[in-house]
Parts: C-alpha cells; structure tokens; sequence
C-alpha cells in the first residue's frame, strides 16, 4: 500500500526527468505548460474549472513533485539510496515468510516445508515505477472471474498509466470490490508473459492505497501472488484482459519450479471484467 504522499526514493537525474516522461500522462503538454504563467499560489488554487484552468493544475502538479524529489534528493548518493530500497524490500520478505510460517493460514500447514520460504525475483529498483491515475468516471458494476469459477461485482477506480523497461507505456487497471465503503484500497491483478512458468498462471496482485494527488509509485517488486496459489479454499480475482501486460515483468514473487499444485484456477485466458 502507498501512504498519501509521493515517496522521495528516486535519485537526482531519475527526478530531472519526471517532469517531461510524465507530463504526457497527466493530459498536458510541453508547449500548453510553456504558455502557462503563475503570478503565485493564490491563482493556481483560484484557477477556473475550465480547459486552461485543468491544463494548468497538469502542468504545476507534475511540476511540483518533479521539484521536490529534486530537493529530497540533493543531499543523497543514488547508490545508497538504491541499497536501502533493496534492504527495505529484503526484510518485508523475510517478515512475510516468518508470518505465514506461525500462522496457520493462507499456507496450509502440511505444505509450509514445500512452500516456504516464498521465492521472488532479485529485487530491482527499475520496476518500482512513477504511474498516474485517470479516474474512471463509472461507478457501474463489472463482473470478474475469480480462481474458483466464481463471478463478482467489481468497480472500476481508474486507469494507472506508466513507463516500464526505458520508454514503453503501459497501463493497468485499478479495482475495488462493489462492497467498499470507498475506494482508498484498490487492488490491481495483473498478467504478464511470465505467468505459468515463472509466476502464478492466474496473474498476481499489486495493492495500491488512493492518494489525494492521483500520483502513485507501483513497485512490482511488491507483486504477490493470491492466496488461492497456495491453498484451493480462497477465491482470488484473475487478472482480467485488459491487465494482461504483453512483457515479462521479473520482479516480485515467483512460483517454485517444483511447486505444489496447490490451487487450480481457470487458466488467465478466461477472465475478464465486463
């Protein structure tokens, strides 16, 4: 989960570029912010809800966080910076496979020896990503296959738009179940070209926790796979088409390769929300 504001882990020259590789996302451009003059804070926060007023909010959001992962940065090597990300990531994992070894749930206790510790992919910092957030505007209900057959209602949040692997888009899809008293915990199941060989073959899950700036790191360094991987009695949504990334993201948690089938979830192919 991300706390409410934008984390300061990126390195100096990682900063300087967040204002051009992300302005796209945000629906403003280079030129329109160009054109764009401030006379001070009172006019950004008296700016009309017009085209120009929207494009000018674009503009010094970006603007703003690009600036202050400048600052957070100056005084930090990048190279320590990096080695405390890693070290930090290291002992979340180390607590998750000292939990799920006492407790007695979601790894059954006859196959703790067979799963445990978990395995994951060597923890890199190029996949914990800066995304932005297109609200989706429809609070209507979707249906999504989950690991058993089973079919739930769904809303969707909003689009997450990133840049994975230098210069490739991306997208995916942040949900929320239609039972949510709201939507400041968002899970996004995803796909990729790893899934049946490296990763669990219904996708993974990324959590994601709502910020107040639609501006969010996705670390799939933290990809887990579902409950249902390791025991058949949890239902777990799959990761529906649109969330099927057409790359390997090698990063996050893995499936052994003698792994036990534990679960036996319809295939990816299968689901979808509609």
């Amino acid at each position: 989960m991300r706390s409410e504001s934008v984390p300061s882990r990126l390195s100096v020259s990682h900063a300087s570029r967040v204002f051009a590789t992300y302005l796209p996302l945000t629906g403003a451009s280079r030129a329109s912010c160009r054109k764009s003059r401030f006379t001070g804070l009172e006019e950004l926060f008296g700016l009309p809800n017009n085209a120009e007023g929207q494009n000018k909010r674009r503009c010094m959001k970006v603007f703003l966080i690009a600036a202050g992962l400048a600052l957070a940065c100056a005084g930090c090597s990048g190279g320590s910076q990096w080695r405390a990300y890693v070290a930090r990531i290291t002992a979340e994992r180390v607590a998750k496979d000292a939990a799920f070894k006492t407790q007695s749930e979601p790894i059954p206790m006859n196959l703790k020896d067979q799963l445990l510790p978990l395995v994951y992919y060597s923890v890199d910092p190029r996949y914990d990503v800066l995304a932005v957030l297109k609200p989706s505007g429809d609070a209507n209900a979707l249906q999504m296959v989950y690991s058993d057959g089973a079919i739930r209602d769904v809303r969707r949040v909003g689009t997450l738009e990133f840049i994975l692997n230098g210069d490739k888009r991306f997208h995916l899809t942040a949900f929320v179940e239609i039972a949510a008293p709201d939507v400041n915990d968002m899970f996004v199941p995803f796909g990729d070209l790893t899934n049946g060989t490296e990763t669990y073959h219904g996708g993974r899950i990324l959590d994601v926790r709502r910020t107040t700036n639609d501006l969010y790191f996705l670390d799939f360094n933290q990809a887990f796979n579902p409950s249902c991987y390791y025991s058949p009695k949890y239902s777990c949504p799959l990761a529906p088409k649109e969330n099927r990334l057409p790359i390997a993201v090698r990063a996050g948690e893995k499936v052994r390769a003698q792994q036990v089938k534990a679960a036996s979830a319809p295939s990816i192919v299968s689901s979808t929300a509609r």
